[in-house]
């Protein structure tokens, strides 16, 4: 499953609906195997400072954690984390972001990336959209562990990513103008098309802060969803020399645009899994670029030695400040981007099956 604990979006806390009774009951199973037990459990709207911030905390026993209180009048996206120091984010803590509000709210841990949250209609938004994107990410799997013909596995694929958006769909038109609504397109706004987009900043009509962001967030994406040709952008390598993105587009049938930085643990992760696919396809096939956030120049560079990155790197040095940043829609790493040899937009932050799919095809 993809990982969701997405710490930077947690300004986005906003107001949303709620019951009028502002009583919440919290509880909790955990997959004993994790053996959790004697950690804290922390409710917060930020993972930066738990000193200051936590809401609610309780220790986890038994492989369960239970807690309650009064929730504010409305809702608001914080952070559930688990983690065996006190009030201290460590390399073990896990947790999830969760719509906090009155009602019983059911937290279900399988492991640090698969965290179940149920029990009030904006968690069950949530859950329902995440699971869409779970049980699409289980097809494409067993495409690539198939014998179906390419061709056959393809349209499969392509079928089983249209249900998941109708499900995402279905759940963000239940309040499109919440929150919930802003944090799902947040997390999943890469899978949709050009109409489908443009249909949802139609009814984005909200001018609470959040929504607003949201819309501008869509009005970018839009730029590179599925169809759209990409800009040929400005880059600069580790030498400081300079080049163009179309430079990179010829003599590949696919180019794959990876956004990273060096101290991004996942995007490392992300770009080990794409070493092993990188070698068990000829260039021929697809080629990969990386545009890193990193501001310091010796460590980008010491990172791509580490890690041993034959392909082209790129980075401004400017971080989050990086242009291609707006450009390319991009508000979190990773994230990665695949064209074809044209520089239209195939698909956006395709997993290592859907890519598979798409070079045998």
């Amino acid at each position: 499953m993809r990982n969701f604990l997405l710490v930077l979006l947690i300004p986005l806390i906003a107001a949303c609906a709620s019951k009028p009774d502002n009583s919440y009951t919290i509880t909790g199973n955990i997959n004993k195997n994790l053996s959790l037990d004697g950690c804290y459990v922390y409710i917060t709207p930020s993972a930066v400072d738990l000193k200051e911030t936590v809401i609610d905390s309780c220790l986890v026993k038994d492989g369960a954690f239970s807690l309650n209180g009064k929730a504010l009048k409305n809702s608001e996206l914080v952070l559930l984390v688990i983690t065996d120091s006190i009030r201290k984010i460590d390399r073990n803590t896990i947790g999830t972001i969760f719509a906090f509000e009155s009602g019983n709210i059911f937290f279900n841990v399988i492991d640090s990336l698969n965290i179940d949250v149920t029990g009030s209609t904006s968690n069950d938004m949530i859950q329902n959209c995440r699971v869409a994107l779970v049980e699409y990410d289980s097809v494409c799997a067993s495409l690539v562990n198939s014998n179906l013909p390419a061709a056959e596995s393809y349209t499969k694929m392509k079928q089983a990513a249209k249900k998941r958006n109708e499900v995402v769909k279905k759940n963000i038109l239940i309040n499109p103008n919440s929150v919930v609504a802003s944090f799902i397109f947040t997390e999943q706004h890469f899978m949709f098309n050009v109409d489908e987009l443009t249909e949802f900043i139609n009814i984005l009509v909200s001018e609470d802060e959040t929504v607003v962001k949201t819309r501008m967030q869509l009005e970018s994406s839009r730029k590179v969803a599925e169809g759209q040709k990409i800009n040929n952008s400005k880059l600069v390598n580790e030498n400081r020399d300079t080049s163009f993105l179309y430079d990179y587009l010829p003599g590949h049938e696919y180019l794959l645009l990876d956004f990273w930085a060096s101290w991004c643990g996942p995007c490392i992760r992300k770009t080990l899994e794409l070493k092993e696919i990188y070698e068990d396809y000829p260039r021929e096939k697809f080629d990969i670029i990386g545009i890193s956030l990193d501001t310091d120049e010796e460590k980008w560079v010491n990172a791509i030695d580490k890690i041993d990155l034959s392909w082209p790197n790129f980075s401004s040095l400017k971080g989050w400040e990086c242009p291609l940043l707006k450009e390319f829609a991009v508000n979190y790493i990773p994230i990665t981007l695949l064209v074809d040899s044209n520089g239209v937009v195939v698909c956006r932050n395709p997993t290592i099956d859907e890519l598979k799919i798409y070079f045998n095809k």
